[in-house]
């Protein structure tokens, strides 16, 4: 885990995603999961120490990033677009049927996915207070058209999913290629 900034997370150990988490004043936001369910707790428990959770944020639909979320015991926030292309997954997820070439295709069979579907969503942004730290969620498509940016205006600190990535292009099957190179300017 390196803290990036003052309260501002960042882990790139689990398979498939690099998780974030914003703490402030004994609470944390966390922003995406990891992939299995044991990672999301040792995550939760190495938080632990900066505060108790209180959201978790999905930065889009991938599967690396949202199927941890049915482990965790808070409101789960994303774009409205987001919701809606969770709530259609069946509740057992079979990675192989349709491979992504992701983490997830790995996955022989988990069940409880519906558990993971956003309880709060948004249209164009979302502004929330963790402690006395405001953070602003703000729609972003372009890679996903559900993907969002989590904005901590007096950090200038942004989680940008995959806007930005390295060494390898991101997930482009629903990728808005305009609306993408918008936000990039």
């Amino acid at each position: 885990m390196r803290e990036v900034a003052a309260g501002i997370f960042v882990e790139g150990r689990y398979p498939g995603v690099h998780v974030g988490a914003i703490a402030s004043d004994g609470q944390v936001l966390f922003i995406d999961s990891p992939l299995r369910i044991e990672d999301g707790r040792e995550w939760v428990g190495q938080m632990g120490a900066h505060g108790r959770p209180r959201y978790v944020a999905l930065l889009d639909h991938h599967p690396d990033r949202v199927l941890g979320a049915r482990g965790f015991d808070v409101p789960i926030l994303a774009h409205h677009n987001t919701r809606e292309v969770m709530a259609g997954w069946q509740d057992t997820y079979k990675g192989a049927v349709r491979p992504l070439g992701c983490e997830a295709d790995r996955l022989k069979r988990i069940t409880g996915v519906s558990r993971a579907v956003p309880d709060l969503t948004f249209e164009d942004q979302m502004i929330l207070w963790v402690g006395r730290r405001e953070v602003q969620l703000r729609h972003r498509p372009g890679p996903m058209p559900g993907a969002i940016w989590v904005i901590v205006p007096e950090l200038r600190t942004a989680f940008i999913g995959d806007s930005v990535t390295i060494q390898e292009p991101p997930f482009l099957s629903e990728a808005d290629l305009e609306a993408w190179l918008r936000n990039l300017e």
